[in-house]
């Protein structure tokens, strides 16, 4: 089983933080290469923080859930150095995701949350095969 290791923004001050983490988690002969970023300035204000993902990136294979919108937002997040990215139905206001596989090759992940009040209609995941 791989560990990946969770890193929400709201609770890194500084990007050097995140160097430090690769340290403690790389410790032991540890490898651990991948980190999943929850961005709650992206998910919850559609302000995501570009320049920490850029910074993860250096260190860590990222998995960036940044709330995504549309794929404009996609684009932000892939240039920004996001190897994967996760997508909430709940927040993309596109009629599908064709558009995402358009113009990327980059892993998309769709994020499911089984106690979500509001759900929205799943009939387009079929579109990311």
């Amino acid at each position: 089983m791989k560990f990946i290791p969770l890193l929400e923004t709201r609770y890194v001050g500084k990007r050097k933080e995140i160097a430090d983490l690769f340290s403690i988690v790389n410790k032991n002969g540890n490898t651990v290469s991948s980190l999943y970023i929850l961005d709650d300035k992206g998910v919850k204000k559609n302000h995501p923080s570009l320049s920490l993902h850029q910074y993860a990136h250096r260190w860590f294979d990222t998995i960036v859930d940044a709330g995504c919108l549309h794929v404009g937002d996609v684009v932000d997040v892939i240039l920004a150095g996001a190897d994967i990215i996760v997508i909430r139905p709940t927040l993309w206001s596109e009629p599908d995701f064709l558009s995402v596989r358009d113009i990327s090759e980059s892993k998309l992940y769709v994020w499911y949350d089984p106690f979500e009040k509001e759900k929205s209609s799943f009939s387009h995941l079929s579109d990311c095969e």
